[in-house]
């Protein structure tokens, strides 16, 4: 089937393309983009005052199955996705079963193909059950084709057992998708690799910058309250004949109120 799109406005960031071409697509793949392609079609799309865009990329979506298909399914998940212009999504994993384990990776996975929609794919939790307990089988997962491992909207409190799930996550070139959010008292880190943590909270001040609006300058509103967590993690590495002494701060959850 071939099908061709006249008049939109092409926008590809891969290739730098920003102007109104005609796109040809035979048997859903894109054969040519030309000022103006001439010939007979199965399809003619007059994409006038359109864009015409590679599909978009969600990184974070609810698909709810297995376990709460009354909320959502895959399927009705996946076809929203594209009917907004999203051909890939990534599954976050708190469903029941949590996806801490190739089988529901893999029952996932061939759900999607049965749909025959947008790309779906799922993403592995970083613990067994998301408990923060244990580590999933992520070497097992991303066998059966995650590309990510998260927790969603929960946080890995056990600050050793993150740091090896993020070391087997570079090991695999697969991404952490993480919520950071410090949800107990400080000095939560452990073992000698944090001997020394320090929290900080500050309020900031916007002043002349990015404004809310996407522009630079001064922001004739008043200055919302900003507060900005700080960790301070000083490492200690004993293992050479001189201690070395290093420190890592992590800023997150900026929270601001209008």
């Amino acid at each position: 089937m071939t099908i061709l799109i006249k008049n939109g406005r092409v926008i590809n960031p891969a290739t730098g393309t920003d102007e109104t071409l005609d796109v040809l697509v035979e048997n859903g793949v894109v054969a040519r983009t030309e000022k103006s392609i001439k010939g007979k079609c199965d399809r003619v799309i007059d994409a006038k005052g359109c864009f015409v865009m590679p599909g978009f990329i969600d990184m974070h979506v609810h698909l709810r199955d297995p376990g709460f298909e009354q909320k959502e399914t895959i399927e009705t998940g996946a076809r929203a996705a594209v009917h907004g212009g999203f051909t890939t999504i990534l599954a976050m994993p708190n469903t029941k079963p949590v996806v801490d384990n190739p089988d529901v990776v893999n029952y996932v996975h061939n759900k999607a193909k049965t749909v025959g929609a947008a790309n779906v794919l799922q993403v592995g939790a970083v613990t067994k059950g998301q408990q923060g307990k244990e580590l999933s089988d992520i070497e097992g997962m991303v066998k059966a084709g995650i590309p990510a491992i998260s927790e969603d909207g929960k946080s890995v409190m056990n600050a050793q057992l993150y740091r090896e799930a993020m070391e087997l996550a570079a090991k695999y070139n697969i991404a952490v998708l993480a919520h950071c959010e410090d949800i107990f008292p400080p000095a939560r880190l452990s073992g000698e690799q944090a001997s020394s943590v320090e929290i900080v909270q500050r309020p900031l001040d916007r002043g002349a910058g990015e404004t809310q609006f996407g522009g630079y300058g001064p922001d004739p509103r008043p200055a919302p309250p900003l507060t900005v967590d700080v960790i301070f993690e000083i490492h200690i590495d004993r293992s050479g004949p001189v201690a070395q002494i290093g420190m890592v701060c992590y800023f997150f959850h900026f929270a601001f109120k209008i």
